[in-house]
């Protein structure tokens, strides 16, 4: 083997697995779960150039040529998935494995043949058919189950939900809130998009993805930056409740709080 230089994306990639090393005992907050029926048993990734737009549905599944009927049902319990999942904006090459999305990473998939002991740990359930089967299979779980039969009202119910559920709100890119064994959280933002990968300069980063957000607290706090990836993330105070932070393109902060 040889050493390489490593670009500037690859140390940003070196960093942040040496310092997930050190973070033990970390879990996630997940309030939601995409529930997908059991006749959907394998989820089919596209390729990374294939249009991921709602609507937009595969002919074949698993390599067989789906019928009208399977299009649209197989087509919808995909949109759900893009509608959670797919990026929503694209600078550079290398965001299509974890994307911007338009929402936070609070999401699980699991199965309509969980055991009730899994449904009971969420918040709230989204069921990925656009039928009532798996709302009357369960219906002591009706008051969390959400429809997707209409996309557009899932997803500002979705926005909403978020709010009310975690203890902060971030208004773009991919972030996540978890807490450590002794009680301390962390809200981790990320900036995936930016990087230009090819074959004749490597990595190039995009300056043109920096991206500023808006952190809103549920109640008054005070934050300390623990580790910020690819340069400062020029962190301002709003007011007691609000910061606004730039996260330079391909990086990544973990503000403490």
């Amino acid at each position: 083997m040889t050493d390489y230089t490593l670009s500037e994306y690859g140390v940003v990639k070196k960093d942040f697995i040496n310092d997930a090393l050190n973070f033990r005992n970390i879990k996630a907050k997940t309030p939601f779960a995409i529930v997908l029926p059991k006749s959907y048993s394998c989820i089919e990734l596209q390729d990374m150039f294939e249009p991921c737009e709602l609507g937009v549905h595969r002919s074949e599944y698993m390599r067989c040529i789906l019928s009208d009927s399977e299009k649209e049902y197989y087509g919808h319990i995909e949109d759900v998935l893009k509608l959670i999942f797919a990026k929503n904006e694209t600078i550079g090459n290398e965001d299509h494995v974890i994307t911007n999305s338009r929402f936070p990473d609070v999401f699980d998939i699991i199965y309509e043949d969980a055991p009730k002991s899994t449904f009971d740990s969420y918040n709230y359930l989204i069921d990925a058919t656009a039928g009532e089967n798996f709302e009357k299979a369960n219906k002591s779980l009706c008051g969390k189950i959400l429809k997707s039969d209409n996309l557009d009202e899932l997803e500002k119910k979705l926005h909403k939900l978020i709010k009310e559920v975690m203890p902060c709100y971030v208004d773009s890119l991919c972030w996540l809130v978890s807490t450590d064994e002794n009680g301390a959280r962390y809200l981790s933002v990320f900036n995936n998009a930016g990087n230009e990968r090819s074959l004749e300069k490597g990595d190039t980063i995009c300056k043109s993805a920096n991206k500023q957000v808006n952190i809103t607290f549920k109640e008054s706090t005070s934050i300390e930056v623990i580790k910020e990836f690819a340069g400062k993330i020029n962190i301002e105070r709003q007011d007691d409740r609000t910061y606004s932070a730039t996260i330079p393109a391909a990086g990544f902060a973990i503000i403490k709080f």
